[in-house]
This record gives C-alpha cells, structure tokens and sequence, in this order.
C-alpha cells in the first residue's frame, strides 16, 4: 500500500482498474496544483508520460513547434538536443512527443529502470525549463526561419516542422477534415490547426511562441502519468524535488474555446489541391456533419464509435452499401472530430460534385429506414465484441503509452480516471440495450434530429498549392526587393549564427550533464521466448507458445509460395485483398463481414518473403493468414478461414472494382505523405530479388498495375474474374503449412486439435512448385513527380564484396548514423521532418529522408557518409553509448500478439537464439576499427549512383539531369 504522502504529493483517490490490469492512485501536489495517475502493475516496461492543455489560438502552430523545441536543450541538459542524444544512448521502448487538437504530450517507455528514471529527468527539464526561452536558434533550426539562397537569389521559408506541415498538407485528407473542424465549429479551439497550417508558420513570432509556452507548461495544466513496476517513491520525489516544487498553484487548467454549436443548417464548397486529370465529378469530396454532442462521457464516445462503425465503416453497413450500391462515391467514413465535440461527419471520397441532394437524401432516407426497421442487431453485436476486444488489446508492447493517451484524452474534458480505464461495465449496457430501441431512438434523436447540419463539398483545383507556393515565392520576392543592405545581411547573418549553432559539438562539460547507462547495465542475452515445436497429424510443423494471453488464441498459418509466376504476383496482391471482403458459396460479402467481425478479429491475409540469415540470396516466400479469437471463437473462426480460402467468388464485378479504387487511393495517400518507404523498396527492387518481389506485391509496380487494370476494367473483367479464380485454386493446400500458436496452457489441447481439423479440409494434393524467375533492372536514377510539397529522397546500393561480414556492429554503426550524422545533417541543418540508414545482412544498403524540402543537397550528404566514418574520432566510452542506444534491436519488450509473427521470422530465416545472441555480443564489442572497417564499403556501394526520389514536379524536374527516368506517380486514370 503506497503512503498516503510523497515528497510534495498526497494521495486523493485510489480505485482497481481491472480492465487496466491495474491498481489506480491519483496524486496532487498541493504547492503547484500538478497531478500525477499512476497504474500500479507487473508490467516490466516502465511508462511516464507528461501532458499539458494547449489549445491554439490560430494556425501558426505554436502549439506544435513548442513541442519540437522544448526537447532541444533544457537547463540541467544544456546540450542542443537532449532528445535526440537519448534516443542514441538509452534502451528506451517509446520516446516521442506528440501535438493533438487541444494537447501535447511527452511520453517515454523503458524496460531498464535507472534508463526510466534518466528518461523522466530529460523530459521533465524539457518540459519545464526549455532553452529555447533563451535560444532563439532553437525556434528558427525547429519552427521556420528565413533562408537566403546566395545561388538564386532568393529569400525562401526553412524549418523542421514548417517542412514536416507542408507534408502532412500535401494529403487532400488533412484539407477536408481541417476544414470541416473550421467550419463546423468558428470561433472553436478546433477551427485551427495545432499542428500549423504552413502558409500560417511563418507569421508566428519568437515572442508569441514564447509565451505560448510560458502560458501552458506549468504543473496545474498537466497530468503526469506512471505506469508499470515502479519505485512510486523514488518517482514522486523526483517529480517534485526539481520540478513541481518550483511552481505555485494559481491559474488552473487552460480553457478551451467551446462556443455551442450554430442551429442552422449550412453548406459550402470549396476546394483542395488537385491533380492532372482531377475531375470535380469523380474526385470530390462530400462532408455531411450531425453534431452529436461533446466528448464529456466515455460513454458517449463509444456510443459515437459503435454507430458509426455500424452504420457507415463495416462492409456490411446500411449506409456504405447504399452510397457505394448507387454508385456515389468510391469510399465512405465517418470523421468523429478532432476534440471536445462529438460530429458524426459522413465522407464521401471519390464523389461527383454534382450529385450533392441526391447522396445527403439518401443518407437521411438510410437513417429513417433503420429507425423503423431497427438496426442490424447481429452487425452491432459483434462490432461491440470486437471494439471491446481491440480496447483490451491496445497498445500492445507499449500498453503504458496507450493508456497514458487515453487518460489525458477523456481527463482534459472532465471525464474520471476510473471511468476512461474501466470500460467492461459500459460494453456490458450497450449488449444488454440490443433489441431494445435504444440505438434507434439515439439515431432518431441526435443522427436525424441534429441541428446545425453541414454540407461541406471539396472540389480539386489544379495547381492550388503550386499557386499558393507562387505567392509566397513572390511576397519573398517583394520583401528581399525592398530590403536594405543592412536588411539582406542581417538574414544573412543570421542563417550564418543558425548554421554555426547547429554545426558546433556540443562542449564536453554539456555532454557530461546528460544521465548514462553503464555498458554492465545491459543484458548479455535476448529474451526467450518458450516454444513447442510439434509436427501435427498431416505432417506439419506446428510452433506451440505458451503466453498470459488472457483467454485469447493467436494464430498464425504459414503457406507455402512456390507456384505462382512472377507475372502473377500483382494478380495474387490482388487476391489477398479480396479474400474476407467477397462473397463466398455460403455467405454475402456483407454477412461475411459480420461473421469475421463476430470470430475472428484483426483476420489477415498477406505475403511474407524471409532471407536465410547465413545465406541472404536464399529466400523462403510464404502466404501468411493470420487472427485472434476469444477462446471458443477460435473454432468458428477456423470455419470462416476454410471457407474464405476455399470458395471466395471473384465474379462480383462491382464489388472487385470498388475494392481496387479504394486500395489505389490508400496508395496514393502513402505515396504522398510517406513516399520513402515505397520509395526505398523500388529502390532495392533494382538489384534485389526479395525487394523486386515486394515491389510487385506493394510498391509502385503494384500501384501501376492496380492504374491499368481499372482503366481497362470493364474490358478485363472476364478474364481477371477466371484469372482470379484459377490462382485461388493452387494457393491453398495442407502440405507444407507451418503453424504458429499463442495461447494460454490451457488452450493447447482445444487449439491445436482445431487446427488440425481446419487443415484436413483443405486439398491435400498442392500444385507443383515452379522456380520463380525474377527480373531486374539494375542501378538508374528515378524521378516521380507527385503534386507534394515535400521530397522523399533514397539511395544506396549492393555491397557485394568478399570483405563484407555482417556483424552486431552493423546494427550500431546504422544507429549512430541515423541518429547523428544524417539526423543533424537532414533534418537539423536541411530541415526535413527526418532520415535514416540501413544495411541489411545481404549487404543492401540505402540511406532515406522524408518530408524533405531538398533534393540535391541530401544526395550530396549521402556521397559524405564513407568519408564521415574515416574521420570519426570517438573513445570507446562514447561507442559504448551508440551501443546501449541501437540495444533496442535485441531487447524488447514481448506481448503475446506479437509472438508469433517474430517466432515464424526466426523459425524461416534460421534465426536461432544462439544466433541472435552471437549478433548481440558483437554489437556489445563494437569499437571504432568496426566502423572503419566498412566505410570503403559504403562509398563503393553508393558509387552505383542509384536512387529514387518521390516528390514535388517542379523540384524533379528542375533537376532532371539527376534523373535517368522521369514519370508522373499518377500515369493512368480510372474510367
């Protein structure tokens, strides 16, 4: 039992959290008013996190770039990034910062309990005692800045998260929904954006921007969260003895703006940043808003998320089927809100603009026929069952980190701890109310009752962020104009003081402030993970992992991928798209739906290539079918796969088509927003035979495939349908499937004589493998040009050399890289949001940034790599820091959804625990001759001059000559 007082706190409140696996203590610190929650458990991976209310004013973003800043030097850590140094030395399992609509939030994990307390200090001197109150550098390097360009004569905008907002913007999505807040709710905390709106960033000031900060960041406007095996104590006095202590109560929690919602309907149209081709008939949006109410009840936030996945996101829901039945629209959702209000907004994607009335009443004309006829009791059943399953699932390794999300989410609008973490009694009320008229009286009264009703039309405008960029480009122009000479070379002195800032070491005495690891603190060897190797009445091997599952069974089925031709892969990624979103023999596509929804959740089909770790051109392809069941659900869920697998129907011509054009416009969405992950696959894809095979199944290639089949559709259809079906038929066969379970003891007899019963149903005779013959297209330089802001620039190589040896040390030597050259090199110094290394055991290399306004520049830094290695000049003090920070690629922490997924990546890729613990200890050995050793290496790869960039048309083609190819993403058009 905790004492009643710690330090400067006093206990409050204390209750069981069952649903939370936890004992809940609530604090308050008198002096300063803070409160602190703490969810005491067994759970290893120790969790704090600290939050503050920050509502925006407007869209320069203060809110967000105070987040950035904060971690960029504090007064106990005097070093230019605080962050980025822990997460090069600490064996942290989560460290981020995150701006929400009304919040921003400061959470870090660790499994190493001195690395738990480090990771508190860091932040709470971050937090509450920035330098950025004294460094104005710190805002120019993290919010914008102005940037004289001596080649072109130009003034021009830079900054990180100015950069990383011209990326979020470049998705038509962050329009619409920032638009709907906007309109919906004027005079709202929740008509600006948090994060900054980038045409808005760069007319915040420093000193607003300051006393953003100083008017947030104190205990009274914050929760501090504990989560896990803790020293209670020892966190409570460090909580107070340098932080809390230092404040005194007085203000209280900022207030949010929260005008009542209007009463009259309204309706606009305006438009987002389209592209060619974009048509206002087939690429528009529509938004139809209900309030619903405010986001005071947990209650009433789930109430919110059963209807809508009930009404409109489950296949099988009435409005989905409706609108896509009536052919308005590609795609349908429900946008709940950004904050204190609950509206159920209905998006409608892919829309023709002028058929407005038509698809807003037969909405209406949906919503009355539920009322009458009732809801689809069965549906929502088991849309309760499988939102309650996913609340106990959340978070999964980093369960603290989710739960300190949730509280501060329902804490900032007044709802109890004890309600956000114990949910069972509310699922247990909504099951009791089917079949009651509860749920249709609620549609009656807040869905079709609802005043102020909005219709919110977005229609793509041609080069609207090109225009945009112009006019900014031309007031620059005007200013830099009318500049004196002192003027101009103040920016230039300035970008010369930002520069040497960001170019200077940290001094030694700052380094020596920040809190180590010793080398001895870290494990000498990986987690075990218990398992069973059993082979199976057919012959099949079968992985058994007994787990704390809760009463939940894991399993993952592992089939052979040896009889499809190359030319077939795009057809196959298709095919597992489909499979569980068809009709079958036995069920409509839409009762298919609600069956998996009922028994088998998260069900998953996809492919999964693995490279033997001592022979990486060896490579085992495999169909991987995957799901979780509540304890006898596993049976029927059984069923369901069998079925799935075995009788899917391919003929449903409307329903394949829709499925395509909304997996083309996820695409599009990820190529925009995280292009260098696409990006960094069709790059290895020209050397690689495992990344070409990828690059088929989900990259661009993929992407293109999916672009000329819907252009053609009506005319393939035919022989796409047989196709499909003649694939299914040599796909799944009982031979040669590999088994992984996760579950309790106790289950093991039940689960495993399932899964044998489930494989005697399916064919036992597999087709004959056939060798798949892979093409490649060896090393070019790519160019795809996309209607973003930002670039996603990728190069590398293949070492392919006899003096390669992959090593543990290449996993630190890929750490201090990511984390420190390139970290400070692209993203401090050239503003992207960030950047990356890899070099994998088959000696593929590729060095990544994202969200990046460079493209010439960060190619040129990737050529300094090799040269950056030679002349480090580290102690192996220092070394042994890098080597506690890439630590986290051994030690993690384990939760039974995940192991089966790493149990089969090691089972195929002949990845023992000796193995791994062999690359452990050379990590743990790594010296700077280990560096060294592969920086020829690296220059001898990147000499290939192989690179793929994804980004603004107007930046690739203005450097065509780093181009052998030059293509638009989007090169054909659905009919």
């Amino acid at each position: 039992m905790p004492k009643e007082k710690i330090a400067g706190f006093h206990l409050v409140e204390e209750f069981q959290a069952p649903d939370a696996n936890s004992l809940a203590y609530v604090y308050e610190h008198a002096q300063s008013g803070g409160r602190v929650l703490w969810l005491k458990n067994d759970d290893p991976n120790r969790a704090f996190g600290i939050g503050f209310i920050t509502p925006p004013e407007d869209s320069r973003g203060a809110a967000h770039i105070v987040e950035h800043a904060v971690l960029a030097g504090s007064h106990k850590y005097p070093v230019k990034d605080p962050f980025m140094s822990m997460l090069k030395t600490s064996m942290n399992t989560f460290l981020n910062a995150m701006t929400f609509s009304d919040m921003t939030l400061y959470p870090v994990a660790s499994m190493n309990e001195e690395d738990f307390h480090h990771l508190m200090d860091v932040y709470l001197d971050a937090v509450f005692f920035p330098r950025m109150l004294e460094e104005r550098r710190v805002f120019n390097q993290e919010g914008w800045h102005l940037e004289w360009d001596e080649t072109t004569g130009k003034l021009t905008y830079n900054g990180v998260v100015y950069n990383e907002m011209r990326g979020v913007y470049s998705s038509p999505d962050r329009t619409v929904i920032q638009d709907i807040d906007r309109t919906l709710h004027p005079g709202s905390t929740y008509a600006h954006d948090s994060g900054g709106y980038p045409y808005d960033i760069p007319q915040l000031t420093y000193e607003d921007f300051c006393a953003f900060h100083q008017a947030h960041y104190r205990p009274d406007n914050a929760l501090a969260f504990l989560y896990g095996d803790l020293d209670i104590e020892r966190a409570l006095t460090q909580i107070d003895g340098d932080y809390f202590s230092h404040f005194q109560s007085g203000q209280g929690l900022a207030p949010l703006q929260t005008p009542a919602p209007g009463l009259e309907d309204r309706r606009y149209t305006l438009s987002y940043d389209g592209g060619k081709g974009d048509d206002r008939s087939t690429e528009s949006y529509l938004s139809y808003s209900l309030p619903f109410g405010q986001a005071t009840s947990r209650q009433d936030q789930y109430l919110m998320g059963l209807l809508a996945d009930s009404l409109v996101n489950a296949e099988s829901s009435p409005i989905r089927q409706a609108i896509l039945e009536a052919g308005l629209a590609e795609d349908v959702s429900v946008y709940g809100g950004s904050g204190y209000y609950l509206d159920f907004t209905i998006i409608l994607e892919r829309f023709n603009a002028d058929r407005v009335d038509e698809a807003v009443d037969l909405i209406q004309q949906v919503l009355h026929q539920v009322v009458e006829e009732g809801i689809d009791t069965e549906l929502l059943e088991a849309i309760i069952k499988r939102t309650e399953f996913a609340l106990r699932e959340a978070g999964g390794a980093n369960r603290g980190v989710t739960k300190f999300i949730q509280c501060m989410s329902a804490w900032r609008y007044g709802i109890s701890f004890d309600e956000s973490l114990n949910y069972s009694e509310s699922f247990q009320a909504f099951r009791e109310r089917l079949g009651t008229g509860y749920y249709e009286a609620i549609i009656k009264d807040r869905l079709l009752g609802a005043k102020g009703r909005q219709i919110l039309v977005h229609e793509p405008e041609l080069g609207r962020h090109q225009a945009m960029d112009q006019e900014v480009a031309d007031q620059l122009a005007d200013r830099a104009q009318a500049m004196t000479a002192d003027d101009l070379n103040q920016v230039k002195e300035d970008n010369a003081s930002l520069r040497a800032y960001q170019q200077t070491p940290d001094s030694p005495e700052a380094q020596a402030s920040l809190p180590q690891l010793d080398l001895a603190d870290v494990d000498r060897e990986v987690a075990a993970i218990p398992e069973d190797q059993l082979t199976l009445a057919g012959g099949q091997t079968c992985l058994y992992h007994d787990q704390p599952a809760a009463g939940i069974r894991y399993v993952h089925l592992a089939f052979p991928l040896d009889q499809v031709a190359f030319d077939d892969l795009a057809t196959l990624s298709d095919l597992l798209t489909f499979l569980g979103s068809v009709s079958t023999q036995s069920h409509s596509y839409a009762d298919l739906d609600t069956a998996i929804l009922t028994y088998a959740n998260g069900l998953n089909f996809q492919t999964k290539l693995y490279r033997d770790v001592d022979r990486p051109d060896v490579y085992q392809a495999k169909l991987l079918v995957s799901f979780a069941a509540l304890g006898q659900d596993s049976s029927p869920a059984f069923d369901l796969v069998e079925e799935i697998l075995t009788t899917s129907r391919f003929d449903e011509k409307a329903r394949l088509l829709n499925i395509l054009q909304r997996v083309k416009a996820d695409l599009e969405d990820s190529l925009e927003t995280s292009g260098h992950s696409s990006a960094l696959t069709r790059l290895q894809a020209m050397t690689t035979e495992t990344a070409r095979i990828a690059e088929e199944l989900e990259g661009i290639a993929y992407y293109d495939h999916i672009c000329a089949l819907l252009a053609n559709f009506d005319t393939v259809f035919e022989d796409y349908s047989q196709a499909l079906t003649a694939l299914q038929a040599k796909l799944w066969s009982s031979q040669g499937v590999t088994v992984s379970l996760t579950a309790e003891a106790s289950d093991q007899e039940a689960l495993i004589e399932e899964t044998q019963a489930f494989l005697a149903k399916l064919p036992g005779q597999k087709p004959s493998s056939q060798e798949l013959a892979v093409p490649l297209t060896g090393s070019r330089r790519e160019g795809i040009r996309t209607n973003g802001n930002v670039q996603y620039v990728v190069q590398g190589g293949h070492i392919d050399s006899e003096d390669f040896h992959y090593s543990g040390s290449v996993v630190v030597l890929a750490h201090l890289l990511s984390s420190s050259f390139l970290h400070e090199q692209i993203r401090e110094q050239g503003g992207a949001y960030g950047a990356g290394f890899i070099l994998n055991p088959a000696g593929d290399l590729a060095a990544y940034s994202y969200r990046d306004p460079h493209l010439n520049r960060t190619l040129g830094v990737y050529r300094q790599i090799g040269d950056f290695i030679r002349q480090l000049d580290l102690d192996q003090a220092s070394i042994d820091q890098f080597i506690i920070g890439a630590m986290t690629a051994f030690h993690f922490p384990i939760v039974p959804q995940a192991v089966n997924g790493l149990a089969l990546r090691r089972h195929f890729k002949g990845e023992t625990e000796d193995r791994i613990n062999q690359r452990l200890q050379e990590a743990l050995a790594t010296s700077l001759d280990d560096f060294q050793a592969y920086a020829d290496l690296i220059d001898q790869a990147f000499q290939e001059d192989a690179w793929v960039v994804i980004g603004n048309q107007d930046k690739i083609d203005a450097a065509a000559d780093h181009f052998t190819d030059r293509r638009d993403l989007k090169t054909y058009r659905s009919k």
